[in-house]
C-alpha cells in the first residue's frame, strides 16, 4: 500500500445551495440546502486517497478552536492519519462560504490569508512518504519559495514523487520568482483558468511547454468537461473526459489529483494516471460537496467499466 502525504490547507466549508431570489428580503434570503463540511485542498485530497486504498497522512497548521476539532475528527472518521495536523494556537481554523449556482457551479468569499513558514514538524512528516502532495502552489504555506523547496528538496532527497496543484494569486508573485524549487516538482496540475494565468499562454501545449520550462516534471493541465492535456519533454497528449451531469464542481481538482497520485503510486502510466484521475474527478462532480461523491476504488472502477464503450481515442493536442 502506498504512502501519500498531502501537505496544505484544512478548513472547514459552509456550502449554500439553491440561493432565491423568490423569498427575499432586506433582512434574509433562503437556500435550499446550507451546511458545513470539512475541506481544503490538503484535506480534500487526502479523504479521496484513503477512499481509494491508501495509506494516508494530513500535514497542515489550523488553529485550536472548535473548527479545528471538526476538521480533525471527520479527518479521523474517514480513515486518515492526522498526526501531522498541527494545531497553533496563533491561529484561527479557516472558514469558508461556498455558494452553488443550479449549473453546479461554485462561488467563494474567505477572509484573506497570511503567509507563513511552518516548523520542523512540518516538515518531518515527509519521512517515509512514497509520494507528496503540495497542496496548493501560491496558498500558505506553499506561497513562500523556501516552504516549497525544503519541502520538495526533502521528498526527493527521500526518493518519494512530489506533486503539486496550483492557484491563482494577486500577482505579487510569479512561478519564476520560486526559481529552483519548481525543478524539485514531477507534476503540477492547474487547471485551464489558472495554466493561462500563470503562463500569458492561450492553448494547452503553448502552456504546456511554459510549465516544462519553468522546471517542472510533467504537467497535466484541467480542462474541465473537454478532459486534460498532459506532457512532458517526451510527450503530449489530450485526454478526454468522462460526460456526466455535474452537480457540483467543488473539491473535483482535489479528486482529480487523489486520483492521479493513487495511479501514480502503483506505477500506471502518465496515459493510465489520467484516465484514473479523470475517472475519480468525474464520479465526484455528480454530488454536492467535495468529498461526497467518491466512497471507494470500488465504485470508480465500476465507473470506468460502465463508460468504457464511451470514451474516444485519446489523441494529441496541436493547438
Amino acid at each position: 500500500m502506498a504512502k501519500i502525504l498531502c501537505m496544505g490547507m484544512a478548513l472547514a466549508d459552509v456550502l449554500v445551495k439553491g440561493l432565491s431570489e423568490e423569498h427575499m428580503t432586506d433582512e434574509i434570503r433562503l437556500a435550499e440546502e446550507i451546511e458545513m463540511r470539512p475541506g481544503g485542498d490538503a484535506f480534500n485530497e487526502a479523504v479521496i486517497l484513503a477512499r481509494l486504498g491508501n495509506e494516508v497522512r494530513l500535514a497542515a497548521e489550523i488553529g485550536d478552536d472548535g473548527a479545528a476539532d471538526f476538521v480533525i475528527g471527520e479527518a479521523r472518521k474517514q480513515g486518515v492519519d492526522v498526526r501531522g495536523v498541527i494545531r497553533n494556537p496563533e491561529f484561527s481554523t479557516r472558514i469558508m462560504l461556498l455558494t452553488i449556482d443550479e449549473r453546479g457551479e461554485r462561488r467563494q468569499i474567505s477572509k484573506k490569508l497570511k503567509s507563513y513558514l511552518p516548523g520542523e514538524t512540518f516538515y518531518a512528516q515527509i519521512n517515509g512518504a512514497d509520494v507528496v502532495s503540495l497542496a496548493s502552489l501560491f496558498r500558505p504555506p506553499f506561497d513562500e519559495k523556501e516552504a516549497i523547496l525544503k519541502t520538495a528538496k526533502r521528498a526527493k532527497e527521500q526518493g518519494a514523487i512530489v506533486c503539486a496543484d496550483i492557484k491563482t494569486n494577486d500577482g505579487s508573485k510569479t512561478l519564476a520568482d520560486f526559481g529552483e524549487a519548481l525543478s524539485y516538482i514531477d507534476y503540477i496540475f492547474p487547471n485551464e483558468a489558472e495554466a493561462r494565468f500563470h503562463t500569458g499562454k492561450e492553448t494547452p501545449r503553448e502552456m504546456g511547454q511554459v510549465l516544462l520550462d519553468l522546471g517542472f516534471g510533467h504537467v497535466v493541465i484541467k480542462l474541465g468537461s473537454r478532459g486534460c492535456y498532459a506532457c512532458s519533454k517526451e510527450e503530449g497528449f489530450f485526454m478526454p473526459s468522462f460526460l456526466v451531469k455535474a452537480v457540483d464542481s467543488t473539491g473535483a481538482g482535489d479528486n482529480f489529483a487523489a486520483g492521479f497520485m493513487t495511479a501514480l503510486a502503483e506505477g500506471k502510466s502518465f496515459n493510465q494516471c489520467c484516465r484514473f484521475a479523470s475517472a475519480v474527478a468525474a464520479v465526484s462532480v455528480q454530488s454536492l460537496g467535495a468529498i461526497s461523491g467518491v466512497k471507494s476504488r470500488a465504485q470508480v472502477e465500476e465507473f470506468i467499466r460502465s463508460r468504457t464503450a464511451e470514451r474516444p481515442v485519446v489523441g494529441r493536442v496541436d493547438k
